[in-house]
């Protein structure tokens, strides 16, 4: 039982290999044209869909048509990328429309108008979001920049940051800034 265990194990892993030697680049290009030629954001789509195809291989689940599967598999992953990408866009637009001063972070230094908007907004803030935000619109550093400071995922990151615009918006919006 144990020997014929290993052999389908390695059946399974031939079959990926092969999977994932002939269709990569097909996915690839098709990962590319659905997001518009980025190609890290390509990459990424397309090493998850081999990720799905090889954790259904693992579970004994046969895929008998491999390229159908990673093109239905990384459009689906596209769908979601850019539905997360569209809705993040719609969140910063919103906090861009609160303080437009705020997204530049080179004008919170110039103007004392600005600093003391920043400086008040801060005051609202636990500890961990006023260096967030400090991190992200007074240092303007990115998102992996940020997350590589503070030992944190990229996608931790960008939660943390979609959470801290929300609050700053509540914080605006009830006039908890004050003059």
């Amino acid at each position: 039982m144990l020997l014929a265990d290993k052999r389908n194990k390695k059946q399974q892993d031939s079959d990926f290999i092969a999977a994932y030697q002939s269709e990569y680049p097909f996915i690839l290009k098709l990962c590319a044209a659905r997001l518009g030629g980025n190609m890290d954001l390509a990459e990424d789509c397309a090493q998850d869909a081999f990720y799905i195809l090889y954790k259904k291989t693992v579970s004994g689940v046969t895929v008998d048509n491999p390229r159908a599967f990673l093109a239905k598999t990384a459009n689906l992953i596209v769908l979601n990328r850019r539905t997360k990408r569209t809705a993040e866009a719609a969140r910063q637009a919103d906090l861009e429309d609160m303080a437009d001063s705020l997204s530049d972070g080179a004008q919170l230094y110039e103007g004392t108008e600005n600093r003391d908007l920043a400086a008040r907004l801060c005051q609202a803030l636990s500890e961990t979001d006023r260096q967030l935000f400090q991190w992200r619109y007074m240092d303007e550093l990115s998102v992996a920049e940020i997350a590589e400071r503070s030992g944190s995922s990229i996608t931790a990151v960008t939660s943390r940051l979609s959470r801290l615009r929300k609050r700053l918006q509540n914080i605006y919006q009830r006039n908890e800034v004050t003059e």
